[in-house]
């Protein structure tokens, strides 16, 4: 089941970058002042090309999504980041979405 939030969660940073993220982890918009970065944008019901699969072998190969509208993660904002947080079996995993304070650029 996935924890969406009902609100849409922004990133923004001195440089330019803005991400929009959807209440369900998923990509809305990545631009860069009037150029979009990101090219299939994340909604509600799908979450776009920019998710990350934790992959693993036992025995048959499976993907997990981290986070979007597949994903059982819970999110909110942390000190200006994008916080992912789950668990699927005994893995207990955070992804974090961040942009520079100082350049064009953003860590994942």
């Amino acid at each position: 089941m996935n924890n969406t939030s009902h609100v849409p969660f922004h990133l923004t940073s001195p440089s330019g970058l803005e991400i929009k993220i959807n209440g369900n982890g998923s990509i809305s918009r990545f631009e860069y002042k009037d150029i979009v970065l990101n090219l299939f944008p994340g909604n509600q019901m799908e979450g776009g090309l920019s998710t990350i699969y934790l992959r693993y072998f036992d025995p048959e190969a499976r993907a997990v999504p981290l986070f979007g509208p597949q994903s059982d993660a819970s999110y909110h904002l942390d000190a200006g980041a994008f916080v992912a947080k789950g668990r699927f079996e005994a893995v207990h995993y955070e992804v974090r979405l961040e942009l520079s304070s100082e350049a064009l650029a953003w860590f994942q």
